[in-house]
C-alpha cells in the first residue's frame, strides 16, 4: 500500500474511532473504560481497513479472477457476493474474539447482539473501502484517459504535420510532375490515368488524415495508386506482390501506415535493371506484413533516415491499441509486421 492510501484509511480510522467514542460517551459509559477501549481498539481497525483492501487487490490480480472475468457476467457478480460474505462473516468472528478476550467477562456469548453489531462494522468497513476504492480507480483512469487522449493529439498533430509535408514534397513533386511530362507526349490515355491516381492521393490524404483509423480496404486502395505513380517512374523495376486474406479488409490501422512503409523501401533501397525491387505485402496472424529485399544505396546521405515517422507510427499505436508494429531486418529482408485493430479492441 502506497503512502498517500495508507494515510487515508488512517485518517478514516481516526474519525470512526472518534465515532464510537463519542456514541458510547452519550450513552453514559464511563469516559475511562471507553478511552481505553478507544486506544485498543483503532489499532485492530486500522489493520482491519488495511486487510480488506489487500485482499481486494489480491483477488483483482488473481489469474482464477481474470479468468472470470472473461467469462458470464453472473459468475462475476455471485463470485463477489460470496467473497464478501465470506470475508464479512470470518473477520466478524475474529474480532468478536478479540472483544471478549480484551473487553469482555468469561460468560459473555460468542454469538449474540455484539457479533451482529461487529459483523454490521465490518459489512461498512467493507463497503467504504471498495466504495473507495472503486472511486479512486474510476479516476485514476479517468486522468490516464485525458493523459492518452492529449498525448494522441500530439502525436496526431506532428502526423498530421508529416502528412502535410508529402503533400507539398517538392521532390514528389517533381518526380511526379516530370513522370506526366513525358507521358502527355507519349500516351495521352496513360497521362490520364496518372494525373486520376495523383488526384487519388491528395484526396485521401487530405480526408483521412485526421481519421484515428481506417480500414485495411482504404489502405489498399491508396497503395494500389501510390504503386501506379511510382511504377511509372522505376517501370518495371519496382513491383508490388499482395496476398490479403480477405476477411480482414474490415480490420483497422492508423492513416497513411502502408503509403510510410513503401515510401521508405523505395527510398533507402538500390532500384534498378541489375536490383528489381520487389516488395511482398500480406496478412497474416491479424498483421500486414510488408517485406523487401534490403539493398541500401551505396550512398549514406541517400539511405540514411531518422525513422521519425516509424517512431510516429509505433507512438500511434500505443495510444489505440496493445499491439505495437515492429520493423527489422531478418535474414537479409527489411521486414515491417503491422497489427490489425478489431473494432472491439
Amino acid at each position: 500500500m502506497k503512502k498517500k492510501r495508507f494515510y487515508i484509511y488512517l485518517l478514516i480510522c481516526f474519525f470512526a474511532n472518534a465515532l464510537i467514542f463519542l456514541v458510547k460517551l452519550i450513552l453514559e459509559e464511563p469516559p475511562v473504560e471507553v478511552l481505553k477501549e478507544a486506544i485498543m481498539a483503532f489499532p485492530v481497525i486500522l489493520i482491519y481497513f488495511v486487510l480488506v483492501y489487500r485482499l481486494r487487490k489480491t483477488v483483482l490480480k488473481s489469474v482464477y479472477y481474470k479468468k472470470l472475468c472473461a467469462s458470464k457476467k453472473l459468475y462475476k457478480t455471485f463470485f463477489w457476493i460470496v467473497f464478501v460474505t465470506s470475508k464479512i462473516v470470518v473477520t466478524a468472528f475474529i474480532l468478536r474474539i478479540i472483544t471478549l478476550y480484551f473487553f469482555d467477562d468469561d460468560n459473555s456469548p460468542v454469538i449474540g447482539l455484539a457479533l451482529i453489531a461487529i459483523a454490521v462494522g465490518s459489512s461498512l468497513a467493507v463497503f467504504l473501502v471498495y466504495l473507495l476504492e472503486g472511486f479512486l480507480e474510476s479516476e485514476k483512469k479517468r486522468v490516464t484517459t485525458l493523459l492518452n487522449l492529449k498525448e494522441y493529439e500530439n502525436e496526431k498533430a506532428i502526423a498530421n504535420y508529416n502528412a502535410l509535408k508529402k503533400q507539398l514534397n517538392p521532390h514528389f513533386l517533381f518526380n511526379s510532375f516530370n513522370s506526366l511530362a513525358g507521358l502527355v507526349s507519349e500516351n495521352s490515355e496513360r497521362s490520364e490515368e496518372f494525373v486520376q491516381e495523383l488526384s487519388n492521393i491528395y484526396r485521401y490524404t487530405l480526408s483521412k488524415s485526421e481519421e484515428m483509423v481506417v480500414t485495411l480496404e482504404e489502405e489498399l486502395q491508396l497503395i494500389n495508386s501510390y504503386i501506379t505513380l511510382q511504377q511509372i517512374r522505376f517501370k518495371d523495376y519496382l513491383l508490388l506482390h499482395t496476398t490479403i486474406d480477405q476477411k480482414m479488409l474490415k480490420l483497422y490501422l492508423p492513416p497513411m501506415t502502408l503509403e510510410l512503409l513503401v515510401e521508405n523501401a523505395i527510398k533507402h533501397n538500390v532500384i534498378g535493371k541489375a536490383h528489381p525491387l520487389e516488395i511482398e505485402m500480406y496478412t497474416e496472424d491479424d498483421q500486414v506484413i510488408v517485406k523487401n529485399k534490403y539493398i541500401p544505396k551505396s550512398s549514406p546521405a541517400k539511405s540514411h533516415s531518422h525513422g521519425i515517422g516509424l517512431k510516429n507510427l509505433t507512438n500511434q499505436y500505443k495510444l489505440i491499441s496493445s499491439k505495437v508494429p515492429s520493423f527489422g531486418l531478418v535474414n537479409g529482408y527489411y521486414t515491417a509486421k503491422v497489427p490489425l485493430i478489431s473494432s472491439e479492441t
